[in-house]
């Protein structure tokens, strides 16, 4: 369920998936899968998630050193608020920790899969984490 701000919590989640409508001429028309929803009157606990505080570590690969990667994803993190840092390794990818919002973070992931104009991103690999506080602002570290 991600990028949803609510969760229906029940035993089995597939009926929550959405269904997209392949017929539709409209984007982000759904519909609900009936033959997988609990019956009628079945207790369930609804979560609505506060855009709440999150971590991520991402590790990019591909031709992303040497190319302005980090600075790009300096500059877009510190755009959206994020705070945390980018860092080349010596394996030729690049480390990413940033924290904030998970919306933002979400808006982060979008921009690196893309990277700068001159990279080429082969792999994301992504960890969400709890919130830690450890950075006060988003930097290139060596």
């Amino acid at each position: 369920m991600e990028n949803s701000i609510v969760a229906l919590n029940q035993g089995d989640p597939s009926a929550l998936f959405q269904n997209p409508l392949p017929e539709s001429t409209q984007e982000n028309l759904y519909k609900k899968n009936d033959d997988l929803l609990p019956a009628l009157g079945t207790p369930v606990k609804l979560t609505i998630e506060v855009n709440r505080k999150r971590q991520i570590h991402v590790l990019i690969g591909g031709k992303v050193q040497g190319v302005g990667f980090r600075n790009f994803t300096v500059r877009n993190a510190r755009e959206l608020g994020l705070s945390g840092y980018a860092k080349n390794l010596a394996n030729g990818k690049v480390e990413i920790v940033a924290e904030g919002d998970k919306l933002q973070l979400n808006a982060l992931i979008k921009a690196v899969r893309k990277g700068p104009r001159v990279s080429r991103v082969d792999t994301v690999d992504i960890k969400e984490q709890d919130f830690k506080g450890e950075f006060d602002s988003f930097e290139v570290r060596y």
